[in-house]
């Protein structure tokens, strides 16, 4: 049985995917909001399979999963590291209209994130340095799997 985690843009689930892959499986789903039952179920029938399934952390997607009772553990940047992850995204050849939505969006995704208080949204806030990748939950997660190959 996986896990599910929801994760704000540029905060590393690229890179863990490409430095697990050996020892995880991994399903990104997180290209739309889970603003369905349709999309719920699908996702709760993949953890079944993966080790990590990844959703996005819009509002309709941490709605879904708290109004649901689904566990997940939501990674978001500390409100300081705008300007960092708006430049990795330049990096990874966003579009311009995107990032400057991002870039829009941030604090008030960061405010709502903040403000959830719920028994099945485990959050981790990542400060400089910080990403999914070298998170110590994760890591353990990771290592108690065993090899998957």
């Amino acid at each position: 049985m996986g896990i599910i985690v929801s994760s704000m843009n540029g905060c590393g689930r690229t890179w863990l995917k490409s430095e697990y892959k050996q020892k995880a499986k991994f399903l990104d789903m997180s290209s739309e909001p889970l603003d369905s039952s349709e999309k719920l179920d699908g996702v709760i029938e993949q953890v079944g399979s993966y080790d990590i399934v990844f959703v996005d952390a819009s509002q309709e997607t941490i709605n879904t999963l708290c109004d649901n009772n689904v566990d997940f553990d939501l990674f978001y940047p500390s409100r300081n590291r705008n300007n960092e992850i708006v430049e990795s995204l330049v990096v990874k050849r966003w579009k311009s209209a995107d990032i400057q939505k991002f870039d829009n969006k941030f604090n008030d995704a960061i405010d709502y994130i903040e403000s959830i208080d719920d028994e099945h949204c485990f959050k981790h806030e990542l400060k400089k340095g910080q990403f999914i990748g070298n998170n110590v939950a994760i890591i353990n997660y990771l290592n108690s799997l065993g090899n998957n190959e």
